[in-house]
């Protein structure tokens, strides 16, 4: 029996679900910010300092007010530990509780317009109708109103049995995310070695000395490296953490054109897909919103060419 789906077109659409998107969107906008501000404090500062301390170390220089480098020293060094507690233990609390909250009002829009049961705990989790609104407000203002948001997904999949449906709604926004993150890990990696091409071959050409460039170059820019290295490698386990649950949902897709699965069965797999989900949507690395905008029209057109084969390679079988 085909189970007919002509929600999700609709239901993604209404304003309660377009506010939920708009929500979710302006706490990781807000999430970004705070990172951002986590860089400057525990990259570029640290940076600064350490090149301040190479240069008036060499010249001997005064500093402030008839002061030299050893009498300041000790204020960069309590500077460096309080930039340190604020980023453990402030700035990553206020960027994990602005994250979860919005990857539970994701949760709470994709089981509505998926008409799948929410799991109960975070069911329980999910933040009342009136913060979604007040943040949804907040995002309007900053230029962001809800209709911003419509078709969050291929309004086509309406054509679809209900399972099959969100099934498609669940592999083509995995796949965006995947193919997301594995530009954003690239661009790092290219960026950071060219970085190091820079200021190797002027290092070569001027016959710095191992000791000079590790004390003067590579120490103080070490912050940086180490944040770029981070940023490659929890990009890189979320990759490969999603690919896992990709290689689940092919599977499924080849079970689904073979019709050797049962209409209960994927609706099972769509939750339990869907739960997992939120779990990594909770690890995901920030991805700050200049890079998302750069990339924002190839990957969504590219979602929805996805979309459109996915749905075509079902009507084709059926």
């Amino acid at each position: 029996m085909i189970e007919q789906n002509k929600n999700i077109a609709v239901l993604q659409n209404e304003i309660t679900s377009l506010e939920k998107l708009s929500a979710q969107n302006y706490l990781y906008s807000s999430a970004k910010k705070f990172k951002a501000l986590q860089i400057i404090l525990s990259v570029v500062v640290i940076v600064i300092i350490s090149f301040l301390k190479i240069i008036f170390e060499k010249k001997n220089s005064e500093v402030l007010l008839g002061m030299n480098w050893n009498m300041v020293s000790p204020y960069f060094s309590l500077l460096s530990v309080l930039v340190t507690i604020v980023n453990v233990y402030i700035l990553k609390s206020i960027i994990s509780q602005k994250i979860k909250l919005a990857s539970l009002i994701q949760y709470d829009f994709d089981t509505y317009v998926m008409n799948i049961n929410k799991n109960i705990i975070y069911q329980e989790n999910c933040p009342p109708y009136e913060d979604i609104w007040k943040y949804s407000l907040k995002n309007k203002k900053k230029g962001y109103p809800p209709d911003f948001f419509k078709d969050w997904y291929s309004p086509y999949v309406d054509s679809l049995d209900k399972s099959v449906s969100n099934f498609i709604c669940l592999k083509t926004n995995l796949v965006w995310d995947m193919n997301l993150r594995t530009i954003y890990r690239n661009s790092i990696l290219i960026l950071l070695i060219l970085l190091s091409v820079l200021l190797l071959i002027p290092s070569f050409i001027l016959g710095v000395t191992i000791k000079s460039f590790t004390l003067e170059v590579l120490i103080p820019l070490m912050p940086l490296f180490t944040f770029s290295i981070s940023e490659i490698m929890d990009n890189n386990k979320t990759i490969l953490n999603k690919k896992r649950i990709k290689t689940i949902i092919d599977l499924t897709w080849d079970r689904i054109l073979s019709k050797t699965i049962f209409i209960d069965e994927l609706s099972k797999l769509s939750k339990e897909c869907l739960e997992y989900l939120i779990i990594l949507r909770r690890e995901n690395p920030i991805i700050f919103d200049w890079f998302f905008n750069l990339t924002k029209k190839s990957s969504n057109d590219e979602m929805n060419y996805s979309a459109d084969r996915l749905i075509k390679e079902y009507k084709n079988r059926s």
